[in-house]
């Protein structure tokens, strides 16, 4: 399946300092005093920023909470939701073009095999179905978003992991503004969301290019041509 760029991949280690750590804890402590992120609890511009381009049969790949899985039934779609239960670097266990989108959100940069993962999601999406994909920006000054993350993207890399030239992009855009407070924001707004609405619309209305945690694109499949 020609998906993929070409030339030597390279090769990114994550050597998180003592900030990454730290804010990695305080990100934790929130999951557990609220469940969940603070973010899904919260009604802030942008967060759900892909459901104009949703259609069809729809699955989520490493949906972790479920929480985009369940704003996509809500919007209508039928929607299957899988996380730890596959592993995403083997094939998937669904037929050739079985679905109309694929959710890859904030994945990609947890697996060794990044490219494999996006030729099982070519081979299942249908001709004109769409990739909507979120990864974290790499940045070398700041050092890596999270321990777990195999690796970060900047744009050029991004652009020749996916092979563009065998998808339409329908859509290039940023997540949110990077600060050196973020954990420490997710850990005070769990114990007061309207502090992190705020913040968090602050975080989305200030990003750019070069200062996002991440990006965010909708590919759309191009047929094979035979």
């Amino acid at each position: 399946y020609p998906v993929g760029g070409t030339g030597r991949r390279e090769q990114q280690k994550n050597d998180p300092g003592i900030g990454t750590m730290v804010a990695d804890l305080f990100k934790k402590i929130a999951i557990r005093v609220r469940g969940v992120h603070p973010k899904h609890l919260v009604d802030v511009p942008g967060h759900y920023w892909y459901v104009r381009w949703l259609r069809g049969l729809i699955v989520d790949l490493g949906c972790g909470t479920g929480a985009h899985a369940v704003r996509c039934r809500r919007e209508g779609f039928e929607t299957v939701a899988v996380d730890k239960e596959i592993n995403l670097e083997q094939p998937l266990p669904w037929r050739d073009e079985e679905f109309q989108t694929v959710l890859l959100l904030d994945v990609l940069e947890h697996l060794d095999h990044d490219r494999e993962c996006l030729q099982e999601v070519w081979r299942i999406l249908r001709p004109g179905g769409r990739l909507i994909l979120s990864v974290p920006r790499r940045d070398d000054h700041r050092g890596f978003l999270d321990p777990d993350h195999r690796r970060e993207y900047d744009i050029r890399t991004l652009k020749a992991l996916c092979g563009i030239d065998q998808w339409i992009m329908l859509y290039w855009g940023v997540t949110v503004r990077w600060t050196r407070f973020d954990g420490l924001m997710d850990f005070l707004g769990a114990l007061w969301l309207p502090l992190y609405r705020r913040w968090a619309t602050w975080k989305h209305q200030t990003a750019t290019n070069e200062n996002a945690t991440g990006f965010r694109l909708v590919l759309e499949k191009l047929p094979l041509l035979r």
